[in-house]
């Protein structure tokens, strides 16, 4: 199963969120950790290539896939994005993907 990683200040952006939508997102980047070989990832062009969006709802989560290190990366900060990364709960995601490993 793939992990997930977050670049910048990703905790930060959580605090600002609404309690309902940070548990979309949420639940959204934990179906694409499960479902990441069967999804059809929408790619960013330009100076973005290599990094792709997943929509939620007005949101957007920005992100960048490792499959060697089995990693997706969430970046917070993407020049030229407005509301591009907010995510939620990642300290109880990060908890929860500990606990199945071990």
């Amino acid at each position: 199963m793939y992990k997930l990683d977050f670049s910048g200040q990703g905790k930060k952006c959580l605090q600002l969120l609404d309690r309902e939508i940070g548990q979309r997102i949420f639940d959204k980047l934990k179906w694409l950790i499960e479902n990441v070989g069967s999804v059809e990832h929408l790619q960013l062009k330009g100076k973005y290539s290599g990094l792709y969006k997943l929509r939620v709802g007005a949101y957007r989560v920005i992100y960048e896939i490792d499959h060697e290190r089995k990693t997706i990366t969430i970046h917070n900060e993407v020049d030229g994005f407005v509301k591009t990364i907010y995510y939620y709960f990642v300290d109880a995601f990060l908890n929860e993907q500990e606990e199945t490993k071990g």
